[in-house]
């Protein structure tokens, strides 16, 4: 073993401090995002800084929008209503950036629709007599009218208070009810 030489080259190899590279992850990945075109409001993303980033970039439907970003460390951005243009999958590509260049982006998709706001179902203007005639002889058996107006309803349902039966009514108009039948829906 006498006389063996032994030659070491080494090679420095730098690696990149990731302190210096812009970086965000979404604040709530899992999350499905849903959007209503009909309701014109502005969609937020909630994003969280890793390191140093400076400005963002985000990339919908053929539109970049430009963002300044705040000091906090969790911060949240705000997609207009003007870059969702019809119902669809959009993609959004999310690009942080420094003075060394841009990070690596984030992607997710947003789901819009054109849902309708029905608004909370109502029923108005109903008119029902206070009190009931009917001839004699018939006991409870008595038709009496009950109208009314309703507002997002596709039906009535008409109780006898303490009862969990009903009678399904059109959601406007007259309804021509018995006496004697809706004593019997407790039965």
């Amino acid at each position: 073993m006498e006389g063996d030489i032994i030659n070491i080259t080494s090679e420095a190899v730098v690696e990149p401090i990731l302190e210096d590279f812009a970086i965000l992850r979404l604040s709530n990945p899992e999350t499905k995002r849903l959007y209503n075109l009909n309701s014109g409001a502005a969609i937020p993303i909630g994003l969280v800084k890793e390191t140093n980033v400076q400005s963002i970039k985000v990339y919908v439907n053929q539109k970049e929008l430009d963002y300044n970003v705040p000091t906090e460390n969790e911060f949240v951005i705000s997609l207009p209503q003007y870059a969702f243009s019809d119902i669809g999958v959009y993609k959004i590509i999310i690009v942080p950036s420094n003075t060394r260049g841009n990070g690596e982006s984030l992607e997710l998709t947003i789901n819009a629709t054109k849902d309708i706001w029905v608004g909370v179902p109502d029923i108005r203007n109903i008119n029902y007599p206070s009190e009931l005639f009917g001839p004699d002889y018939v006991g409870t058996n008595v038709n009496f009218n009950l109208s009314y107006d309703s507002v997002s309803t596709d039906y009535v349902r008409i109780y006898k208070v303490g009862s969990d039966k009903f009678i399904k009514a059109p959601s406007s108009g007259n309804v021509v009810l018995n006496f004697q039948q809706l004593l019997d829906l407790n039965l």
